[in-house]
Formats: structure tokens, sequence, C-alpha cells
């Protein structure tokens, strides 16, 4: 079952186009401790994402990554 899904994800995933967006914050959710990132593509209302949670290294370094980026 496990390698069905991630065979299912990786077509997912390339197959999915480009998203281009705006990202204006960066935060932690205090209930889950997830990032929620607000992004705002050149056409539309902003949009929050969520990441994994602070505690993961995935989200940690996502969260990381979304701060470096609005210090520029």
């Amino acid at each position: 079952m496990i390698a069905k899904q991630a065979a299912q994800d990786v077509d997912r995933l390339e197959s999915a186009k480009t998203f281009v967006a705006f990202l204006e914050k960066a935060e932690i959710e205090e209930t889950s401790r997830r990032g929620l990132l607000t992004l705002r593509p050149p056409s539309g209302d902003a949009e929050t994402i969520r990441t994994e949670q602070e505690e993961t290294d995935r989200g940690r370094q996502l969260i990381e990554r979304a701060r470096s980026l609005l210090k520029l």
C-alpha cells in the first residue's frame, strides 16, 4: 500500500503545473505547530497553505526557508 501511494504521489507531482505566487507571510499555527504560509498569485486572492509541523525536519526547513525569503 505504501509503495502504491508513493507512486501515485510521484505521478501527481510530475504532472503538476508551476504555481507562481508572492510569499506574503510565514507564521506558526498555535494549535498544530504547523507553518502557515500566505501566498498571493499575481491574478488572485491570497491563499494560505500549511506545512508539516515545525518539530519535523521537513516542516522546520520549509518554515525557515520561507522566513529567509521574506527577509530579502
